[in-house]
């Protein structure tokens, strides 16, 4: 599966007019509810190729995930839109960034597109984001650490829980320790 992050002015319609371009056509669409973020999903005819565009208000954040033998192809395509970012532009946007709007969408982007297994430039711009001097960024950082939900988080969400100055922020990683624990999330906790 590739993931893509989309900027926040690219509409759920600009996606669908992306997919007719690639030859996707609608295949399904599940509503937004209390366990899941809208998700629309386009197909290509043959159904080896899917294009999904979920949007999570959860961080804020609409991205693509394509999945199927095409799936590159119509990854290049959508980077060469330039609306659309890898977890590369990411990692470059932490050291960029200096809107706190820019920041928070940053966070965002890293919790969708970090790799299932632990990877240390992707941890290492979490914690500049956890240590950002906005409490909004913080949260933010936080709650998209639970996406990929590395054990080696683990001991940061644990010092932001007892030491964190904003309370929204140690609550939310009190919540993401929590849910680390009821989904077995357990390891050394420590980074390689």
């Amino acid at each position: 599966m590739l993931k893509l992050g989309l900027d926040p002015s690219i509409s759920q319609w600009q996606v669908a007019c992306f997919a007719a371009d690639c030859d996707l056509v609608f295949f399904d669409k599940v509503e937004p509810g209390d366990r899941n973020p809208l998700e629309v999903i386009w197909a290509s005819r043959n159904g080896e190729t899917q294009l999904h565009f979920i949007d999570d208000p959860l961080i804020d954040l609409s991205y693509l995930a394509l999945v199927g033998v095409e799936a590159e192809q119509i990854s290049d395509r959508a980077l060469e839109s330039s609306s659309a970012v890898t977890l590369c532009n990411a990692l470059d946007r932490v050291e960029s960034d200096e809107d706190e709007n820019e920041r928070l969408h940053t966070a965002s982007l890293l919790g969708v597109l970090a790799p299932v297994q632990y990877e240390p430039a992707v941890f290492e711009a979490f914690q500049k984001l956890f240590a950002s001097p906005s409490a909004a960024v913080r949260r933010r950082a936080v709650m998209a650490a639970s996406y990929p939900a590395w054990p080696e988080f683990q001991p940061l969400l644990k010092q932001l829980s007892l030491t964190e100055a904003d309370p929204e922020v140690r609550e939310r990683a009190k919540a993401a320790l929590k849910a680390f624990e009821l989904h077995g999330i357990a390891g050394s906790g420590q980074p390689n």
